[in-house]
């Protein structure tokens, strides 16, 4: 580049033309922009906040921001809860839940009416039979659920008693449902095996059955209603279809003995004193009564006819503790008999082994 051009170039950065201004042009030119910018600019106020948006603020982070984490924590301990009881609900005695399952029984007689603390209890005598049902038959658990079986059953009487004592309005109605679901329970103890432990809570199951049945007798003969006779005219009918029943079935029974002891499988003598002929003619003598009882009950002397039906029951219950007995004793003969073919088996197999 020839020195002339780099002279003009010089001259240039201080030429008006070139964009040039004196200092002082400068100066003045800033000072009248920032007044400018004084004068007209908007400075943004601060608002205060309103009453009603302070107490939203504070709702919300004081109040509704914990209780919704409450409400989270508590759902997942009750969703927790509710699951562990659900599978308490199938334990049976021995299983790590079973405690859980007898205290939330108890919970909920505890929070319940007296009316429906007498069903509750046969609703739990009900799950003490499933129990009985599932337990092993050597189990060290098996005599005590019994004995809770037939305390819940008593303990439903018991609460009717006092429902009836206290005058409740809805007596009719929980003698009605106890005798319904206690028959229920005898029909579930009629398909297991005959022995002590199911006798007596045949016992059990009657007793409360006949209070409820009393119940309703009584307040049938205060103050004849629809709802009474209805529920009398039911009970009555299902403890015929039942007497019928087992009538029928320990017929059967009877016939199973007499072919075990008839076929020499048995020895007669494990009968003891009983004599089958004479028992098989009591049991069809035990519902001779029931046709005068169907008369009486036909007429509205429900009284006199359940009195007839229960001597019946007596004494089909007695038969039917003796059959158990005799059960017992050709099951073990049957048993020992089968142990002696067995042990005869395998010694022929010995001496029959040919030698090597």
């Amino acid at each position: 580049m020839s020195k002339n051009c780099i002279e003009q170039l010089k001259a240039l950065k201080t030429h008006p033309q070139a964009g040039w201004v004196q200092d002082v042009v400068a100066t003045d030119s800033k000072n009248h922009l920032m007044k400018a910018i004084r004068n007209h600019g908007e400075q943004a106020e601060l608002v205060p906040l309103s009453t009603a948006g302070y107490i939203r603020f504070t709702v919300l982070n004081s109040v509704v921001r914990p209780m919704g984490v409450s409400a989270a924590i508590f759902v997942l301990i009750i969703g927790g809860w509710m699951t562990t009881v659900s599978a308490a609900s199938n334990s049976v005695p021995g299983d790590a839940l079973y405690g859980l399952k007898l205290v939330t029984e108890r919970a909920q007689l505890t929070i319940s009416s007296l009316d429906r603390r007498a069903v509750l209890h046969t609703e739990f005598a009900e799950r003490r039979l499933h129990e009985v049902v599932a337990l092993d038959v050597n189990s060290e658990y098996l005599d005590s659920t019994w004995e809770a079986f037939r305390t819940e059953m008593k303990m439903a009487g018991d609460e009717l008693a006092q429902l009836q004592a206290e005058g409740g309005n809805n007596v009719i109605s929980v003698a009605s449902t106890i005798d319904q679901k206690i028959d229920d329970l005898n029909n579930g103890l009629s398909q297991l095996p005959g022995n002590e432990n199911t006798v007596e809570t045949k016992k059990v199951a009657q007793e409360v059955s006949n209070s409820a049945v009393g119940v309703l007798v009584e307040q049938h003969e205060v103050a004849e209603s629809e709802d009474s006779d209805r529920a009398l005219s039911q009970s009555f009918k299902d403890q015929y279809n039942d007497l019928m029943g087992r009538q029928a079935f320990d017929l059967g029974r009877i016939a199973v003995i007499k072919n075990a002891v008839n076929s020499d499988a048995v020895s007669s003598a494990v009968l003891g004193s009983e004599n089958l002929i004479s028992l098989e003619f009591l049991v069809k003598d035990a519902t001779d009564s029931v046709s005068e009882a169907m008369n009486l009950a036909a007429v509205g002397g429900y009284r006199a006819a359940f009195e007839l039906m229960n001597e019946a029951d007596n004494t089909l219950l007695d038969i039917e503790a003796r059959l158990a007995v005799m059960e017992f004793a050709v099951t073990n003969e049957l048993n020992a008999v089968d142990n002696q073919i067995s042990d005869y088996v395998d010694t022929q197999a010995i001496i029959e082994e040919p030698v090597q």
